[in-house]
Parts: C-alpha cells; structure tokens; sequence
C-alpha cells in the first residue's frame, strides 16, 4: 500500500519538535514573560485576552510564522535549519537575520524586560547545541553561517 502521508520538511519537523517542547501548547491566551497575550506554541500576533483556539488552529498559526523564516534558512542543512527556524518563531525575523549576519549569537537572547530568563538560556543553548553539532562539532559556527549566507 502507497504511504499517503504527506512529506514534511524534516527541518520544520525539527523545529516544531522544539517549538513545542519549550512554548508548550495552550489553548486559551495567556500572559507570556513580556507580558503580551500569547496563544497556542507561544504565538502573540493579535492575540486577545479572553482568546481561545483548538489545537488544529495553533498548528496553522505555527506554520504561518514559520513561513517567512524559511526563505531565510534555506541555505543550511535540515538540523540548523529546524534550530534557527525555532529560534526565529521565538526571537524574531530581525533577531534571526542578526544572527545569520554574524552580528549577533543565538546565545544573545536570553533576556525579557532585561532579565535572564532561565527558560530562554537552556532554548539558546539547545539550539545552539544542534547547530554545533551540524556546523563543525566545536561551537564556533556563526562564522560559518554567516559565510554560507553570502556565497
């Protein structure tokens, strides 16, 4: 019998997986650590207080923010992609071309309202650890994504 499950882009797989992990899924708003109201995977565009969703929604939500980013990441393989895309719904569009410029590092943004925040710094150094292990196994990889965007 032919597999009739649509293939999905192990980098977006990879990122959902860690998306997931850390935003958990809630479907009703919530005040998140800026204390903006989020909804679903940590989602906060035109989120309301009072908002409520299904699940089958928050999963469209997440797909239409990771959208735009994958342009931006396509150029890696499918772990640094799945990373950066993770990192890119959490941190932002700018935060992800910062780090893709080499003018900033993943480890950057751990902070909220200017305090660390212990469950963005273990996010950053779970995404960084992917990254490392797919660029050069030593950590030193922003060099290198910047270099590759480039070429």
């Amino acid at each position: 019998m032919p597999d009739i499950q649509p293939k999905v882009d192990p980098a977006i797989r990879l990122a959902c997986a860690i998306i997931k992990k850390f935003e958990g899924l809630r479907l009703k708003a919530y005040p998140d650590a800026h204390g903006r109201w989020a909804i679903g995977f940590g989602d906060t565009v035109g989120v309301k207080e009072g908002d409520v969703i299904t699940e089958t929604e928050a999963i469209a939500r997440l797909s239409e923010r990771l959208a735009p980013l994958l342009k931006l990441v396509a150029p890696f393989s499918a772990s640094v992609r799945g990373a950066l895309l993770s990192f890119g719904y959490n941190a932002g569009i700018e935060s992800l071309e910062h780090v893709l410029e080499g003018e900033s590092r993943l480890e950057d943004y751990v902070t909220s309202q200017g305090k660390i925040l212990a469950g963005l710094q273990e996010r950053r150094e779970f995404e960084a650890a992917i990254v490392a292990a797919a660029e050069d196994g030593n950590g030193l990889f922003y060099p290198s994504l910047a270099l590759r965007r480039q070429s």
